[in-house]
């Protein structure tokens, strides 16, 4: 994963594309995005966990907004590539609630249906599972984040 190609494709990227919610801010989805690829402080986790989840929806209500479209293709390439374990787990992390739980949020923004933006989100999420099942099974990675892993796939079989 290099970082810093990353921070810059996030840094130009034409976040506004996705306005449409009242509390969406393009700014705060470079920020937190930057903060996940760049995270490697165990104290920081639950802050960027948190920075994440607010910038691409509202995390108090459960939802994500159209952004996710883009934003998840980040969040996923720091769960299978990035070389912070705390920054992996801060992914699944975030993974696990945009797949469990979360719904999205699509305010004015008409360029998709609530329906078509979450099947997509799903099928991303979905689409990871042979990458799970081989870090699941991984003797470098930490044990914390095979349980995360095992409980998305378990998640994932769920709804199959």
């Amino acid at each position: 994963m290099n970082v810093a190609q990353y921070k810059e494709e996030i840094a130009t990227y034409a976040w506004s594309n996705y306005a449409g919610p009242t509390y969406y801010e393009p700014t705060e989805v470079i920020e937190a995005l930057i903060a996940l690829i760049t995270l490697d402080r165990e104290d920081l986790n639950q802050a960027t966990y948190d920075k994440v989840l607010f910038a691409i929806g509202n995390n108090h209500a459960g939802t994500y907004y159209p952004v996710i479209e883009k934003a998840l293709t980040y969040i996923i390439n720091v769960a299978r590539h990035s070389a912070s374990e705390v920054a992996r787990n801060c992914s699944f992390a975030v993974l696990i609630d945009l797949y469990a739980s979360f719904e999205p949020e699509l305010g004015s923004y008409n360029k998709i249906t609530a329906d078509e933006l979450e099947n997509k989100v799903k099928k991303a999420i979905e689409s990871m599972q042979d990458s799970l099942r081989a870090i699941r099974h991984s003797i470098s990675e930490s044990d914390r984040n095979k349980q995360l892993v095992s409980a998305l796939l378990d998640l994932i079989n769920e709804v199959e």
